[in-house]
């Protein structure tokens, strides 16, 4: 019976003293997906820069991130060599319809699978891996939303905010503008949302006060968040404010909010010595032009700080939506315009002197967009225009001309859309359990600004672009 005993201890003893052994073996040889080693990851939650790293990713997620002196098997390595990796860009306000059409005289084509990546690859090639479509045809939505329920390593992820509703009129509106109809039709329409898995809806320009409130208590009763481009006078930023918007369109619409913006475009055509707009591009001068009227303006100069400071407190997001006006000013990296035009400059008759004096009008709104992201207004890209991933970083390089640090614009450009659009339990930061949609630059956009365009490996759903 006592060789018995000892017999059965020595065994647990050999058993228990291999067990380290053994699971350090088991350890060693799992195998990861992919890593990419020795990287300064961007941290866009404290937009510092984490040194020395390496990211261990399983399917399309973050599993692992470690010292990169720790060795990793996987199927994949991707050297980094110190440069800098941050989460991929999102695009938080474009619409599929400037992608997949050459003027707005075309007829409005089918969707089908070779659109998503017709529009894919005005996106993903530039690092955005995510895009809205703040706005659409109904009879796109069956398909665009499943698109959305697809996440794919060869296509950047969509999420889709319906149709852009607006209220009852007698005019004709283009085919991604819906009246809400009655009450019951707009109840409709939501439930038609809900059940195709949108969660997200554009509130347009034209819809005034009273519908604006119903759509919103309509729209927060199903859990469905709203964006509003509110402009034209009909609805201020203040109002929506109060009737519980949070997330607003275009920087350049804070204007009407502060002046009676129909009656005061004379005022702005004269910045510009101009008398009259005649295409999308002077639109876009006037817009910016009207930063210049403000700022010589005191009653509308202080108003417009006030809307700043209103919105911050509500925790207010805003989208750029600043390249097309930059394009206009002729300050772009970039030429893009609010149509869907392959144009490659502005289509505007001004002399040297007006063109000098729509620079520095751009310089003022870009020093008014800087002093709303200094009292707190969230800023979120947003370039509602064709060929937006090119465009994206051309935003990104204007708000660094304009005094951004490069860390807040990669912030802007990644978390604070993320968070507008309640999709940062998945985007917007390199975390574990967080997508592995990253992209690693091969020169560091941080000590030079000039480097957001230069080459990237952009890493889609936990692999490499263009090399699956």
């Amino acid at each position: 019976m006592r060789c018995k005993c000892i017999f059965l201890l020595s065994v647990i003893f050999l058993i228990t003293s291999c067990q380290p052994h053994l699971l350090q073996t088991k350890l060693s040889n799992t195998s990861h997906d992919l890593v990419i080693e020795n990287v300064q990851i961007f941290d866009s939650i404290s937009k510092q820069i984490i040194k020395n790293r390496s990211v261990v990713i399983d399917g399309d997620t973050i599993t692992k991130i470690s010292s990169f002196k720790d060795k990793h098997n996987a199927l994949k390595t991707i050297d980094g060599k110190g440069n800098l990796l941050t989460p991929g860009f999102i695009d938080t306000h474009n619409h599929f319809m400037l992608q997949l059409v050459e003027s707005e005289e075309e007829p409005l084509p089918e969707l089908n699978d070779e659109s998503r990546d017709q529009i894919s690859e005005q996106f993903l090639p530039w690092g955005t891996t995510t895009l809205v479509d703040m706005g659409q045809p109904d009879q796109w939505l069956d398909i665009s939303s499943r698109w959305q329920s697809e996440n794919s390593f060869t296509h950047s992820d969509f999420i889709i905010a319906g149709s852009s509703l607006i209220s009852n009129n007698d005019r004709r509106n283009p085919p991604h503008h819906q009246m809400i109809g009655s009450q019951e039709d707009l109840e409709k329409r939501l439930d038609r949302y809900k059940q195709l898995g949108i969660k997200h809806l554009k509130l347009y320009r034209k819809l005034n006060k009273d519908d604006m409130s119903t759509v919103v208590k309509a729209a927060q009763s199903r859990n469905i968040h709203v964006y509003a481009h509110t402009d034209n006078s009909v609805v201020t930023i203040f109002e929506a404010l109060a009737l519980g918007v949070r997330d607003f369109e275009h920087f350049f619409t804070v204007i009407p909010s502060v002046l009676p913006f129909r009656d005061e475009i004379p005022n702005a055509w004269k910045i510009l010595n101009i008398d009259d707009i005649r295409n999308d591009d002077e639109f876009a001068a006037t817009m910016v032009a009207f930063f210049e009227y403000v700022r010589v303006t005191p009653e509308y100069d202080t108003k417009l700080k006030e809307l700043f400071e209103e919105m911050a407190a509500n925790n207010a997001t805003i989208s750029t939506t600043i390249n097309i006006l930059g394009s206009a000013a002729g300050k772009a990296r970039s030429y893009s315009s609010f149509e869907p035009s392959d144009r490659d400059k502005a289509n505007l008759p001004y002399n040297q002197k007006q063109q000098q004096t729509l620079a520095d009008a751009f310089d003022t709104m870009m020093n008014y967009l800087k002093q709303a992201h200094d009292v707190g207004v969230k800023i979120r890209i947003g370039t509602d225009t064709k060929n937006g991933g090119e465009a994206l970083l051309s935003e990104m390089l204007l708000l660094s001309q304009a005094g951004f640090t490069m860390p807040d614009v990669l912030q802007i450009a990644t978390l604070n859309g993320a968070e507008a659009l309640n999709i940062d339990d998945n985007y917007g930061s390199i975390e574990v359990g967080k997508k592995a949609d990253l992209i690693l630059f091969t020169q560091n956009p941080v000590v030079n600004s000039d480097n957001i365009f230069t080459k990237k490996i952009i890493i889609k759903n936990g692999v490499e672009f263009g090399k699956q």
